[in-house]
């Protein structure tokens, strides 16, 4: 076992509940434990925060990932039961990968409006420089005639 660092480990195996790095998965999941479930360390399954199970479901009530204990069992002061919005993670995960993708465009509009915004400042200070300059050249013409 490798610890909880995804930054050392290459392996998360859902079965042990632990990250391994290359080594350690091969020394580990020989023989008995060559079925288990392992993904890359970075593709860990959602953990629900009190229980440490894997997460089934998300409240949008709480802001907070849940899992089959949380649902059935809750612990005093949550009540998951009279949250109208439990969802399923990969609902969740769905409805929040689209609302980062719209904001990610919106986003992406907007630079580009405020780029053509800068552009046309721009040539309109250069305007309001020559214009300037020639204001100049004229007030100093005036002086010396």
């Amino acid at each position: 076992d490798c610890g909880d660092d995804p930054r050392v480990a290459a392996v998360f195996c859902t079965n042990c509940e632990s990250f391994y790095c290359v080594e350690c998965d091969a020394a580990t999941h020989v023989r008995a434990r060559k079925g288990h479930n392992r993904v890359p360390a970075d593709q860990r399954p959602p953990v629900c925060p009190i229980h440490k199970e894997a997460a089934q479901a998300f409240c949008d009530f709480d802001r907070r990932l849940a899992c089959t204990s949380c649902l059935v069992s809750v612990p005093p002061g949550v009540c998951f039961s009279h949250h109208p919005r439990v969802k399923l993670v990969t609902e969740a995960t769905t409805a929040a990968r689209e609302t980062l993708t719209s904001l990610s465009n919106s986003f992406k509009e907007s630079e580009e409006s405020m780029v053509r915004e800068v552009g046309l400042l721009r040539e309109q200070r250069e305007l309001i420089d020559v214009r300037i300059r020639n204001l100049e050249a004229s007030l100093v013409c005036s002086r010396d005639a």
